[in-house]
């Protein structure tokens, strides 16, 4: 990959790192800071899958520790949704919760 294409790689990684930690919604995140929301959501999509292979990923999405302080984990399932969890959180609800997301995914 040649330095142009890894710096916009780069600039899109901290703008998605940016908007995710904001606690704003993307449309108001890229109002604020005049980033295009077409831009942001195709490039969350092309960096996901490229790492798809990088561990992480499995049949619901990506897993990854939460940029937010508050949340342990960030569980993101197909389909867009994304699941913020506490450190304690009851397991037995999160199975109930991904079974009713499921035919989302």
């Amino acid at each position: 990959m040649d330095r142009k294409a890894e710096g916009a790689r780069d600039l899109w990684r901290q703008r998605i790192a940016a908007q995710e930690a904001s606690g704003l919604t993307v449309a108001e995140f890229c109002r604020r800071n005049a980033v295009s929301r077409v831009g942001l959501f195709a490039w969350r999509r092309r960096l996901r899958e490229g790492a798809a292979g990088v561990g992480g990923a499995g049949a619901f999405g990506e897993v990854q520790a939460a940029p937010d302080p508050v949340a342990a984990i960030i569980l993101e399932l197909s389909g867009g949704v994304r699941l913020r969890l506490r450190a304690g959180f009851d397991a037995d609800l999160l199975r109930q919760v991904v079974r009713a997301l499921e035919p989302l995914a």
